[in-house]
């Protein structure tokens, strides 16, 4: 007979793994609502949605398909003619990161060496001042930035202030936009890093959703701090082991603490087993 509190924690995954995947789409709604119409506005469903496929053909028995999607997206933007669009250099960025990404968890890279996953990203950052359309890219950022302190000027003179403070409050107009026009100048490079580097990580976590709901989680990463625990606990067990023969089981108590007995256990034999199967030795 399966009780309630069981059934809950059965349940209690598959309602997770909806949720999440229900709140990375909204994120991805409300980053396309927020952005002006146009390529730039379609990158935020398009880069999760072809990442998260990259990182789900990488996981398949022929990982090499997981390059196809990059391919793919390659050889249509020259097909096209929209290599030359900074939008077409996040897009070719962001899934060539995707398919690195899956080739990682697929190798079960630790979470210190995934980090090069996002070279992609971190070289269109660089190379992004370079692109052939990037000063007339730059040069629209600065338009739409001064038709926005026109329109807000022209609506501050249709209120009733006084003359003084129209004059603060047009100043006030006047250094937000100067300041957005110094970051869209010099610092786009590093707000597109990360915003590129943002989709790519919604398209991993679209990814691990869609596998968990078929039942076929992808492996996790081991993370930098869980394996700097274990190579502090490790040299401990081998040394208590080689030393009087009581190795793992003697260590329990520290390893649970650390949270890094079921690694320990993977590759350190136990002795309360060989143990049990040791022959008593015979005294003469």
């Amino acid at each position: 007979m399966t009780s309630t509190a069981e059934t809950i924690r059965i349940a209690d995954p598959r309602r997770r793994t909806g949720a999440g995947l229900l709140g990375i789409l909204c994120l991805i709604l409300l980053g396309e609502l927020l952005t002006p119409q146009g390529p730039w506005a379609m990158l935020w469903p398009i880069v999760p949605v072809l990442g998260a496929a990259t990182l789900l053909l990488s996981q398949t028995q022929v990982p090499a398909i997981g390059w196809l999607v990059p391919a793919l997206t390659l050889a249509g933007l020259a097909i096209f003619g929209w290599t030359s669009e900074p939008w077409g250099w996040c897009l070719a960025a962001g899934s060539m990161a995707a398919a690195m990404l899956g080739f990682a968890d697929r190798e079960r890279t630790p979470a210190e060496r995934r980090a090069w996953a996002y070279l992609p990203v971190l070289a269109l950052a660089a190379l992004f001042p370079l692109a052939p359309n990037y000063a007339d890219f730059v040069a629209a950022v600065a338009g739409k930035l001064h038709a926005e302190e026109a329109r807000q000027l022209a609506v501050l003179d249709t209120t009733t202030m006084a003359a003084e403070q129209k004059v603060a409050a047009a100043q006030l107009v006047g250094s937000g936009i100067q300041f957005g026009l110094v970051l869209a100048q010099n610092i786009l490079p590093v707000f597109l890093f990360v915003w590129v580097a943002l989709l790519v990580h919604l398209a991993e976590r679209m990814a691990r959703r869609l596998a968990e709901l078929v039942k076929r989680p992808l492996p996790e990463p081991l993370a930098f701090e869980h394996r700097s625990k274990l190579l502090l606990c490790g040299p401990l067990v081998v040394g208590d082991h080689l030393g009087n023969a009581r190795g793992l089981p003697a260590f329990r108590p520290i390893l649970a603490a650390a949270d890094i007995e079921q690694d320990v256990s993977r590759w350190m034999p136990d002795q309360e087993g060989q143990a049990r199967t040791r022959k008593p030795e015979v005294k003469r």
